[in-house]
């Protein structure tokens, strides 16, 4: 019977099991290995331990959380159908999506397959339970505002850095200037390593000969 449902494509019933679901930003900047780490010590302690279920597979993505064209979102899916687990556990909502309509389309597709989402940080919420609903699409609200709000951070961080002179990005080998890094001593002092541009006596007259030439041009 299980056969003929996976021939048809119909959903199968699940097998009790958890799905681990990790996902990061493609952004290398959130060092995605230390995020993933997180993650699994979070879903560990607060879910997997307290159940007797097993663990079916993990399924990561290193990809927005904005579209659902993640491949292994898209093979969680696909697995749900087939009926393989019957628990589907997240660290916290906006990891399952950024995008609160396609991740509340996709929780409510996994529950017509019988399988049931959780959250590590909110193990006792269900989705699909009418109050409960409300505060998870909360946190898919806060979750996108939040990200905006550190992208106005951010910007306004480098754009502050870069005017007193500080170092943001790494320099292409053809620009005038070159960094410089605070030496081993000055580190102990402050407890960290600082950055900052200086021209670079080389490279600078040779820039200002080629900007003074293109404006004499122009």
């Amino acid at each position: 019977m299980a056969y003929d449902k996976r021939k048809r494509g119909e959903p199968v019933p699940p097998q009790p099991g958890w799905a681990v679901y990790l996902r990061t930003s493609s952004d290398e900047n959130q060092k995605p290995e230390l995020s993933r780490a997180r993650q699994r010590f979070s879903i560990e302690e607060n879910v997997l331990k307290r159940s007797e279920m097993p663990v079916y597979d993990e399924y990561i993505d290193v990809l927005t959380g904005t579209t659902p064209n993640r491949p292994e979102y898209q093979r969680l899916l696909n697995d749900a159908r087939m009926g393989k687990f019957s628990h589907v556990i997240v660290e916290r909502a906006d990891r399952f999506g950024r995008n609160d309509t396609e991740a509340m389309r996709a929780i409510d597709e996994l529950h017509e397959f019988g399988v049931a989402v959780r959250f590590a940080n909110m193990p006792d919420i269900d989705p699909m339970h009418m109050d409960q609903r409300v505060l998870v699409t909360m946190t898919f609200t806060l979750a996108r505002r939040e990200s905006q709000l550190l992208g106005v951070r951010v910007k306004g961080g480098l754009q502050a850095k870069r005017r007193s002179g500080g170092y943001t990005k790494p320099s292409a080998r053809w620009l005038p200037q070159h960094v410089g890094k605070t030496d081993l001593d000055k580190k102990k002092e402050l407890g960290s390593v600082d950055h900052w541009i200086e021209l670079d006596p080389e490279r600078a007259p040779i820039w200002r000969y080629a900007w003074d030439s293109a404006q004499r041009t122009n």
